[in-house]
């Protein structure tokens, strides 16, 4: 008997989906679809192109992409994160569309131009974990990219994943807007007003940060690379928000909140009570940013309670400092761009 021949090669998997892309076809269906194919046209399929990347398919909102090289699909992948960071400062968080990426490098079978293997497993479910917006690598991608990319990254530590013998380690890539015009060249993007105001004085930065302290903002947020990961990271605020959108969140905490923002309790069948963030949920499990800044995954099937709490903890600063304090803590956090900003 003849042995069939088995096409394998070392490649880099790129793995990509919206973010609540469910609920967001739920409230405007044709608006959300034309939002996703404008995206895909003008951001997301020319940096593709750019790196030389290979879409091996799409599903609805998801696209599975190859690379010869991981450098490359880590830079393809910044370069669109970055893309829609700009495109959707002027957009209501909860009519934004935000890609979650999980990029992996490993072998591969080669099967009529589709891939297959563990090293496609891992890249989607390194997506499945990331936070709307973020991009997750694996620790094999990491060591080759380390150095190679404008990026910073973060430890996540190893990760149990779903239908993953092993665990897997993983890093979320840290990266700073670029400076000036959208990276793209062809996705309008409006960018906030304060990108042009002058930079901050130290004693201005100083002060902010006082606030910032004294007001226990970092025991729930990380600010310019300090605090806590329990609330959404406030080290690129400038970047995602206008300065209009940052007062109000600090004024009306529970006006707007992204469905990603909101806070979760569970109570698994043993009696333990988790606190946190929800990142992300299948009809399988579910992912959270815990209490402590930990990243913890749970089977739903060992759950005996699941509550998302839509009332957000955040207090209301409009009557807890003053007119002038407030302004100089929104132009603070107006002028973080990402890493390496004040």
């Amino acid at each position: 008997m003849t042995e069939q021949h088995v096409e394998r090669r070392l490649a880099a998997i790129l793995a990509a989906d919206v973010a609540g892309y469910s609920r967001l076809m739920g409230t405007d269906e044709e608006g959300t679809l034309a939002a996703l194919r404008a995206h895909r046209r003008e951001l997301f399929d020319p940096k593709i192109a750019e790196y030389r990347g290979r879409i091996v398919k799409t599903t609805g909102d998801g696209l599975l992409i190859e690379f010869a090289s991981v450098v490359d699909a880590i830079r393809c992948a910044l370069d669109v994160q970055r893309g829609m960071k700009e495109g959707n400062v002027s957009i209501p968080p909860d009519k934004r569309l935000e890609f979650r990426i999980g990029i992996n490098v490993g072998d591969v079978i080669i099967e009529d131009n589709d891939i297959f293997g563990d090293g496609v497993n891992i890249a989607a479910r390194l997506e499945g974990v990331a936070e709307p917006g973020c991009v997750v690598i694996s620790a094999n991608a990491y060591d080759t990219a380390i150095n190679r990319v404008g990026a910073e990254f973060r430890d996540l530590g190893e990760l149990s994943l779903k239908n993953i013998e092993r665990p897997v380690r993983a890093f979320q890539v840290m990266f700073k807007p670029p400076d000036g015009a959208t990276s793209t060249g062809a996705m309008p993007a409006a960018a906030p007003a304060v990108a042009k105001e002058t930079p901050l004085s130290e004693e201005q930065v100083t002060k902010a940060m006082g606030l910032v302290k004294t007001n226990g903002c970092l025991s729930c947020h990380r600010v310019a690379g300090t605090g806590s990961y329990v609330g959404p990271d406030l080290s690129d605020a400038g970047a995602s928000y206008s300065a209009e959108q940052i007062r109000t969140a600090l004024v009306s905490p529970n006006k707007d909140v992204a469905p990603q923002h909101r806070s979760i309790r569970l109570v698994t069948k043993d009696g333990q009570t988790v606190t946190g963030r929800i990142l992300n949920q299948d009809g399988f499990s579910v992912q959270i940013i815990d209490s402590s800044s930990e990243l913890r995954s749970f089977l739903k099937s060992n759950l005996r309670e699941f509550t998302i709490v839509t009332a957000n903890p955040m207090p209301a600063y409009g009557d807890k400092m003053s007119a002038e304090d407030m302004t100089g803590l929104v132009q603070y956090l107006s002028s973080l761009k990402g890493l390496g900003n004040p």
